[in-house]
């Protein structure tokens, strides 16, 4: 599994029981997303994508963690066993995260964000990760 350090915004790779605790994002694909190969080589933050994984290091800072993934950067997709194991972890991965942000691009004003997820929710599948802020925060039944 690689992690970014959000120091540094560069990948580390973990194995088994040396994961350490990590944030993890939630969010839309958008058109010029960073990805595995853009980070090792340095050239992440040309993309649009890059806010995504500065927000993520930004928001995992405060919650005092060093560590974060974020699906478009930390997988290396032009292998194909990686690709498979990660998709088959990932349920674990976010079960296993200490915090999940979801990152919702296309909301310009928070006072419509309940209503946003509401509308949204019978569509996506990633609804359950946020479904009790949804039901606390929105009061949503």
């Amino acid at each position: 599994m690689y992690l970014i350090n959000v120091a540094t915004i560069t990948l580390h790779e973990f194995q088994g029981s040396e994961i350490p605790k990590y944030a993890i994002l939630s969010h839309t694909w958008g058109d010029d997303e960073v990805s595995f190969q853009d980070l090792q080589a340095g050239r992440g933050s040309s993309k649009e994508g890059y806010e995504k994984i500065v927000f993520t290091c930004e928001q995992a800072k405060q919650h005092r963690l060093k560590w974060a993934w974020v699906d478009t950067c930390c997988i290396d997709k032009s292998s194909s066993a990686e690709l498979s194991e990660s998709i088959n972890s990932m349920y674990r991965w976010y079960n296993e995260s200490y915090i999940c942000y979801a990152y919702l691009a296309d909301v310009v004003d928070l006072s419509t964000v309940c209503q946003f997820i509401h509308e949204r929710s019978k569509n996506q599948r990633i609804i359950w990760l946020i479904l009790p802020i949804v039901v606390s925060v929105c009061g949503f039944n």
